[in-house]
């Protein structure tokens, strides 16, 4: 995908993101999806996290992106692979937050109205596809950002996780509500 196609993909599915939750009542939207799991504002919290980590690596001179994280030093993946690759991490077994890092686990958000964490992921989703928008195509592919349990992407592959990690979730929820 070209930086065009990934900023539209990323703008349509954070929306539709965000248009899947709008519907869901304020008791709902926070309610456990199962025991013990997360709500759908849980969810979309760690969604949130997750792309607002990565915005801010997009928004960081290129000079110090490279000392912090080098340079891609493996032929880019395409959005299937990154997808399978994926997958299959999630297939081999729960993933510990110590693996991840507790960054990523959501807030406890019970006392949090719909709009304020909806409002939050979508400016996350504008603030990502902005910084997203000032590097150049080849520049996609040349920097690494890390990602905590699948090592280093090209910024091109995060945004490709971006989208994949959103949908997942999505995914998740439609199918416990």
């Amino acid at each position: 995908m070209d930086k065009q196609e990934l900023t539209e993909r990323l703008d349509q599915t954070f929306d539709e993101l965000s248009d899947w939750s709008s519907h869901l009542t304020d008791q709902t939207f926070i309610a456990e999806t199962r025991p013990g799991k997360w709500s759908a504002a849980g969810h979309i919290d760690h969604v949130r996290k997750s792309a607002k980590g990565f915005s801010k690596a997009l928004s960081m001179p290129k000079d110090v992106l490279e000392a912090t994280f080098g340079m891609g030093n493996h032929s880019e993946r395409n959005y299937d692979v990154i997808v399978a690759t994926y997958e299959k991490t999630l297939n081999a077994g729960p993933i510990s937050q110590a693996a991840v890092g507790g960054q990523y686990h959501p807030r406890d958000l019970a006392g949090h109205q719909r709009s304020e964490v909806l409002t939050a992921l979508q400016e996350t989703g504008s603030n990502l596809t902005k910084a997203l928008n000032k590097w150049s195509e080849e520049d996609l592919s040349r920097y690494v950002v890390p990602h905590p349990i699948m090592g280093n992407f090209t910024l091109r592959e995060m945004c490709y996780f971006t989208i994949h990690h959103t949908l997942h979730h999505l995914k998740m929820l439609r199918e416990w509500h």
